[in-house]
């Protein structure tokens, strides 16, 4: 008796879960907002998905990349008194 009252909780856990998963998604999809780097401005601004075109993404992967190759990011990217630009 007591193992199907463990698998009714595992089951009641799993599908809350899945519901606060719903909830969050929705929450965060219309509260979050994504920095990225504005072409046409040439600093860092919030993305904005109907003017797409005019922003670039700058990974992790790609900042070491610059650093390797000794290529500088964009203009305005970075603060002028950051370390990259020492």
């Amino acid at each position: 008796m007591q193992d199907n009252w463990m698998f009714i909780t595992i089951l009641d856990i799993l599908f809350h879960f899945d519901r606060f998963r719903t909830i969050m998604k929705i929450f965060l999809h219309s509260v979050v907002q994504v920095a990225a780097y504005n072409i046409v401005a040439k600093k860092m601004a919030f993305f904005d998905p109907s003017r797409a075109q005019d922003f670039l993404f700058i990974s992790e992967a790609k900042m070491r990349n610059f650093a390797k190759t000794g290529e500088n990011p964009p203009d305005g990217f970075m603060c002028p008194n950051s370390g990259w630009c020492s």
